[in-house]
């Protein structure tokens, strides 16, 4: 091999850098095509993988999902080293470059894989959807900033105690079930009254919550409704209007719905044109959450939402 015929190590970083964009891309540019293919469409066969795993296993715990996105990292990770890799190893020699090696076939290339990137978001979210807390409209269960997974496949009519995401005219929202199709439902003193019976609270100390952009304390509650698996906490920051309601009936295919932060939450107490979302059909169901997998406050990573 001649010097003319090598390429500098400048150079030679230059090409494997290549892969940061998309791993196998260096490899393509220095003519191992089918090395290049083959490290290219590694991550879409790893993300469909995923997909695949999400379809067919049944409802993930935090572990499980911990487990699964740690293995496609590090197996994304290996690729791209190993690209990077074998590029540097492959592109000591200059060889002739052909057409598909040029750099405007290389960047046409990257914007075609780049635009796989929204179909292929769009089918992850058919089965499972990152929800970030904007606010702190569900605290104590939920504080403002914290991220968590969200089953998109199931969309069953929940029973009292669900923690759920709806569909509204704004944003998707997480709510509580509170009462369900048939039930009377009224507030007095903060309190729901659920077909005529009080709902269990039990004081539990003090919890806090920033939704308005101040700290502010208030009574956390242990509640247990009607027919819950296990119970919930809200919080009462004090008197509010919407402490108290006359009695309702829930319609036929719809539910109740509540933030458990009950005065810092625009829910079925309020009707639409309020911001509120009124009654909820159960067709705005969009799925359940499952746990968090994101909070500033580490212990409470992994927390379920619905037992």
């Amino acid at each position: 091999m001649t010097s003319q015929n090598r390429r500098s190590s400048a150079a030679r970083l230059g090409v494997a850098a290549l892969n940061l964009s998309a791993p196998g891309l260096g490899l393509l540019r220095v003519g191992k095509t089918r090395l290049g293919l083959i490290w290219l469409t590694s991550p879409i066969l790893i993300f469909i993988v995923v997909v695949c795993a999400a379809a067919i296993l049944p409802h993930w715990n935090y572990f499980a999902w911990a487990a699964v996105m740690t293995m496609a990292v590090s197996v994304l990770f290996i690729s791209l080293v190993a690209s990077i890799w074998l590029t540097w190893r492959k592109s000591r020699e200059r060889l002739p470059i052909r057409w598909w090696q040029r750099w405007y076939c290389l960047i046409a290339l990257c914007l075609v894989i780049g635009s796989l990137s929204p179909p292929l978001t769009n089918l992850w979210h058919r089965y499972y959807w990152s929800y970030f807390a904007a606010s702190g409209s569900m605290a104590p269960t939920l504080v403002r900033g914290e991220n968590l997974l969200v089953d998109m496949r199931d969309r069953r009519a929940p029973s009292r105690g669900t923690v759920v995401l709806i569909e509204t005219a704004q944003n998707p929202w997480i709510k509580r079930v509170v009462a369900v199709a048939g039930d009377r439902i009224a507030m007095v003193d903060g309190i729901p009254i659920i077909n005529g019976k009080r709902v269990l609270q039990v004081r539990a100390g003090v919890a806090s919550d920033d939704s308005m952009g101040t700290v502010q304390s208030g009574q956390r509650s242990v509640e247990t409704l009607s027919g819950e698996v296990g119970n919930h906490a809200v919080l009462d920051l004090g008197k509010a209007p919407q402490d108290n309601f006359p009695e309702t009936v829930v319609p036929t295919g719809q539910i109740f719905v509540m933030g458990d932060n009950r005065d810092s939450s625009m829910d079925s107490r309020f009707p639409r044109e309020l911001g509120g979302v009124g009654m909820v059909s159960t067709t705005m169901i969009l799925g359940r959450p499952l746990f968090i997998y994101w909070s500033a406050e580490r212990a409470r990573i992994g927390t379920r939402l619905n037992p």
